[in-house]
């Protein structure tokens, strides 16, 4: 009860924040939200999301564009996610389980995909990985189906679930007894479920397509470089922004993070500790779908929604019962991540403020600046915006938005 008091109150600046970014193309620029009499366009108008599509009709529907509403309903699923969380973490790890969800939720990191209307994709399907992983644990197949349909019809990070279903299956719950044979029967049918998605999407889109072109070689290391600065982030969250410009990760310092990802799998291998190979095997498989395609954003915080998680599980796993995990310091990092939090969502309850950060953040960014001037011309702050378009321009004089 206490831990969800905190959340909504530290997500109460938020609750006003306007549409921006992808929000204006997914919500604002929807037409086929605004009825379900036209329930075929609905669904249609992303066949990989038609749940997360359905959840913003319902608010269309109860709201129009007052984000407020949008806001309530992402800010519901994330508070949905922090008891599946809880229930996971306590199952695997006890007291120490708990104090990860606990942290977890009010972590800086999960404010891009409560607060961003459109990081709703991760929130909603991290509540179809988290509902079947508690089913997986706790033998009842029927949420372990469940959780493999909402999230297969939220985001295409459903894909890589099994992966992580059937490592807890067979490292926690093997055996011949009747309650496991049922959910391997589940998970065996919740895997043909996903190839069924999986054809559906194929045929209508065809194979996924990179927004860039990028080797083979340059984009293994970019995104070995984006799964080490999301750690980072995790673990000291200094520099967050709507926009990540990390176009130089395919050199030196994405190959040093590729190694270092490998010494990672190396630790954990040795250890053999259970709930660390879990966490380890979870946090690879939440990331991996979005790292497989060459997206124009390398990374984006949203998308490590429920990595954080995992990562929290994983240095759980190494703290005694009575050691950094008891009471006392699991109060002091949980105020220290309400506090950044709380500035956050301040950050995020204004455009200009929200960019303004992100251009602040990666002043070599064109698309940090045109963000920036484009929110002061909404603001009808005309100097300022002018300025900032002509920074702008002068970061990449072909931008053509920025010349109109």
């Amino acid at each position: 009860m206490a831990l969800g008091v905190l959340i909504v109150g530290l997500w109460f600046p938020a609750l006003d924040s306007p549409f921006t970014y992808d929000d204006k193309i997914e919500v604002v620029g929807n037409p086929t939200i605004r009825s379900w009499a036209a329930w075929q366009a609905l669904i249609g108008y992303n066949l990989s999301r038609p749940l997360l599509i359905a959840s913003y009709a319902l608010n269309w529907s109860l709201d129009g564009l007052d984000p407020r509403g949008y806001h309530l309903v992402s800010l519901a699923i994330h508070m949905v996610n922090v008891g599946l969380a809880w229930s996971l973490g306590a199952w695997l790890l006890g007291r120490r389980g708990e104090w990860a969800a606990a942290i977890w939720a009010v972590h800086p990191m999960v404010t891009e995909g409560v607060t961003y209307i459109t990081g709703r994709s991760d929130a909603l399907c991290g509540t179809g990985w988290l509902l079947a992983l508690n089913g997986a644990a706790r033998g009842r197949p029927g949420w372990l189906l469940l959780g493999l349909l909402a999230s297969v019809l939220t985001k295409e990070t459903a894909f890589t679930l099994p992966v992580a279903l059937i490592y807890l299956v067979r490292r926690f719950r093997s055996g011949p007894e009747a309650q496991d044979q049922r959910l391997v029967r589940a998970l065996g049918f919740g895997v043909l479920l996903l190839a069924l998605a999986g054809a559906v999407r194929v045929g209508a889109y065809g194979l996924p397509v990179g927004e860039l072109s990028r080797t083979v070689v340059d984009h293994v290391l970019s995104q070995s470089g984006a799964w080490v600065s999301y750690a980072r982030l995790w673990l000291f969250p200094w520099g967050q922004s709507i926009l990540h410009h990390r176009s130089g990760l395919a050199d030196a310092e994405g190959a040093l993070a590729f190694v270092g990802l490998l010494g990672v799998v190396a630790l954990v291998w040795r250890r053999r500790d259970a709930a660390l190979s879990l966490a380890l095997v979870g946090g690879a498989a939440w990331l991996l779908p979005s790292s497989a395609v060459p997206l124009k954003e390398v990374m984006a915080e949203h998308r490590s929604y429920l990595a954080g998680f995992f990562l929290f599980l994983g240095f759980a796993s190494f703290a005694g019962e009575r050691s950094m995990w008891t009471n006392r310091v699991g109060l002091l990092l949980l105020f220290a991540a309400a506090t950044l939090t709380l500035r956050r969502n301040l950050v995020w309850s204004s455009e200009v403020t929200l960019w303004a950060q992100a251009a602040g953040e990666y002043p070599e960014s064109a698309e940090a600046a045109f963000g920036h001037a484009d929110a002061l011309r909404l603001a009808r702050e005309w100097s300022a915006a002018e300025a900032e378009f002509r920074r702008c321009l002068s970061i990449d004089p072909k931008d053509d938005d920025a010349w109109v």
